[in-house]
């Protein structure tokens, strides 16, 4: 970067640091990346964006954070605000108008950063390499299960309004097709949820498998890293709906998967948000 375009850089990072309070969460992170980028010093401005982070941290989508957090310490941020803000738990809410104003509450950590317990997870994951053929795990050893991805709350509000009262799945055009040639005993089924038995892959905070059981359907939420599983679990205790609703820990590509979750036959349906696999690590 030039002198002319650093000098631009630091004049608006302290009209920024003056006015940071005006700022939204996506100005705040695209000024501390450009910060980084440029590698151009601007500590006024660094300290009053990790103080709008530390108050204003729900307000950040998961991957504006996580974006922000990167450049946060990629320009020289604080390091005990970043430990902060990194370590930080948190509560969400959502509403879903559909199902009677239902108002699920789930709890959060932050995304991308590794744990001992994670470590731990991913260890013995590889030590079943042979039998896993390739680890389901990331490869970095970060995690990203502890917060909602937005894919994991648009399937949840669309679940929310496949209600019985609405058709159920088979208002769905999509399973209408799948469906196309089957007997109307067979299409009849899926007008309700109760007596289907769900599986959700890669559950995380398991805001899907939540609503699903409010429906009615039987679920069982899964995930293969322990410090996700330690929210899901929690969120799924509190969150119970009309449907039994439970968690337990899956790694992808386990012999026996169903045994291994508590199920002696195949599911009705899987439900997965933002969930891919790659053989040897994502």
């Amino acid at each position: 970067m030039g002198v002319r375009e650093s000098k631009t850089l630091k004049a608006i990072a302290e009209e920024a640091t003056q006015r940071v309070s005006e700022l939204s969460p996506r100005d705040v992170t695209d000024i501390v990346w450009a910060l980084a980028h440029a590698q151009t010093p601007a500590p006024g401005f660094m300290a009053a964006a990790a103080g709008y982070a530390k108050a204003r941290q729900s307000s950040f989508g998961t991957q504006e954070l996580l974006r922000f957090l990167g450049a946060f310490r990629r320009a020289g941020g604080d390091a005990e605000a970043y430990a902060e803000m990194t370590s930080r738990q948190q509560e969400l809410r959502y509403d879903f108008p559909a199902l009677g104003g239902l108002q699920v509450a789930l709890q959060a950590a932050t995304p991308g950063q590794p744990s001992r317990t994670r470590r731990r997870v991913r260890a013995a994951a590889l030590r079943e390499q042979s039998e896993l053929k390739g680890d389901p795990q990331r490869a970095d050893g970060g995690t990203t299960g502890v917060a909602l991805w937005e894919a994991s709350f648009v399937l949840a509000e669309w679940l929310s309004r496949q209600g019985d009262g609405h058709g159920g799945l088979l208002a769905c055009s999509a399973l209408q097709e799948l469906l196309t040639g089957a007997g109307k005993a067979q299409s009849a089924r899926w007008r309700r949820w109760r007596g289907k038995v769900g599986v959700e892959l890669g559950a995380g905070l398991g805001l899907p498998s939540i609503v699903a059981s409010q429906l009615g359907a039987h679920v069982v939420a899964t995930d293969g890293d322990a410090s996700v599983l330690t929210l899901l679990r929690r969120n799924v205790e509190e969150n119970r709906g009309s449907g039994a609703l439970r968690a337990e820990a899956l790694l992808w590509g386990s012999e026996d998967p169903l045994s291994k979750i508590g199920l002696d036959e195949r599911p009705d349906f899987l439900l997965a948000a933002d969930a891919a696999s790659f053989k040897g690590g994502a």
